[in-house]
């Protein structure tokens, strides 16, 4: 009779986490260049139409989507 049971089961519960993860990892990792791509590139139209005189929020907008990544 074994009583490692409720450690065999959270052996196996976490390794099925730890797949997932590894599975979304990429697709995550995929979907947040493109939002950080369009967050640049709608801070480049923003400063083309005259909103660049406040240098502060242009680095701002800059540093937020490094942060997420």
């Amino acid at each position: 009779m074994e009583f490692n049971t409720l450690t065999t089961t959270l052996t196996t519960f976490v390794g099925v986490f730890q797949a997932g993860y590894s599975r979304l990892a990429p697709t995550i990792n995929g979907l947040l260049a493109v939002l950080a791509g369009i967050d640049i590139v709608l801070l480049g139209f923003w400063w083309a139409l005259g909103g660049g005189e406040r240098l502060t929020e242009v680095i701002e907008e800059i540093l937020f989507p490094g942060f997420w990544l």
